[in-house]
This record gives structure tokens, C-alpha cells and sequence, in this order.
């Protein structure tokens, strides 16, 4: 790094070039004929943000959060895995996403993370999948955000996107909350 003044007395500093970032797109790897699988977290995975309840937490800047691991999520992303490329989508924070996925012990069970800012530059159009979440509204948003944060086609009213969203109960830490009950929902829905 260099600095120095301008003859007026600006300051100026000439910084080195990054290295080029991995976007989570560049890391989805080459197009596939499998189906996609978006998987959203707060209240599919875990317990809600709202719910400050459970035995994990994690800490980014000055929030912590503790949560609840939803019962059977291994299980539920071994099932989802055997039919499609999994992907988590967040409209949580990237760092946020990445500390839970730890706390859940999951880290590297996704492809690609999606999170809040990934929405502002826009999420890759996949021509097959569907969306596992808890918030249906919140779900047709994020599915809306999928090209370049414009509404994706013509085709998309919020019926034919809402026809691509599994909905599962918001997870508030019950024993019984489990997810492989929409193991079946989301084979029917990437059959259709």
C-alpha cells in the first residue's frame, strides 16, 4: 500500500487489488440437469429469530441469537440430496448464515449459500427447483429476486411462484417439528 499528498495536501493511498471473490454462483459449479433444492434457514432449519429459545447460539457484531436445532435436519437433507443440488437461500445476513450453519453442525452439507446480499446483486435462475420455507410471502420474494433482483419471466404471476414453494410449519422448537414429512412434498413438487 502506498500513500502520500497531492501538491494541495490531499491525502491519497493506492491499494493493492483484491483477489477475485468466489461468488456463491461461481461456486454452484456447471449447469446440471438435476433439480435445485433452496432451502431457506430461520424457522425451516432452526428456530425462528423471533423464538429466543434452545441450546445454540451465535454472536455477529454485537447480536447474539439463540436457537434451536429442528429435529431430523440431517435426515431431511440426505432425502432432499438423493434428487436434487441443495441450496441454501436466506434473506438473513451471509455471516450470520455461515455461524449457524456451523452451530448446527451443517456447514458443508449446502452447494451454494444465498443469503441477504446476494439478493441485492441477484440470485441465478435455475429452470428446475423448488423452495423449502416456512413464510410463503417471504418465499415468493426471494424467488422474485432470482434475476438480477427483477421478477424472473413473464410467466411468474405469484400463483405459478408460489406452485414452486414447499411450506413447511415455522419451527418453534417443538420435539415433533420434524422435516421428513416434507421429504415427499418436494420429490411431488420437482416431479410437476
Amino acid at each position: 500500500m502506498e500513500a502520500g499528498r497531492t501538491p494541495q495536501g490531499v491525502l491519497w493511498v493506492r491499494v493493492p487489488p483484491l483477489p477475485p471473490m468466489t461468488s456463491p454462483i461461481a461456486r454452484c459449479g456447471s449447469p446440471s440437469r438435476r433439480p435445485v433444492v433452496l432451502v431457506d434457514l430461520d424457522g425451516t432449519l432452526k428456530t425462528a429469530t423471533s423464538v429466543d429459545a434452545g441450546d445454540l447460539s451465535v454472536e455477529v457484531g454485537a447480536s447474539r441469537w439463540r436457537f434451536a436445532k429442528r429435529p431430523h435436519v440431517e435426515e431431511f437433507l440426505d432425502a432432499v440430496a438423493a434428487v436434487g443440488r441443495v441450496m441454501l437461500c436466506t434473506a438473513a445476513g451471509g455471516a450470520y448464515a455461515h455461524r449457524v450453519l456451523r452451530a448446527l453442525g451443517i456447514p458443508d452439507r449446502f452447494e451454494a449459500v444465498f443469503s441477504e446480499e446476494s439478493f441485492a446483486r441477484g440470485l441465478p435462475w435455475f429452470d428446475r427447483f423448488i423452495l423449502v420455507e416456512d413464510d410463503p410471502d417471504l418465499g415468493v420474494q426471494k424467488i422474485k429476486c432470482m434475476v438480477n433482483g427483477a421478477p424472473p419471466s413473464p410467466w411468474a404471476s405469484d400463483g405459478e411462484i408460489r406452485s414452486r414453494i414447499v411450506v413447511v410449519p415455522k419451527y418453534l422448537g417443538g420435539p415433533d417439528d420434524s422435516l421428513l414429512a416434507a421429504v415427499q412434498e418436494v420429490e411431488a413438487a420437482l416431479r410437476n
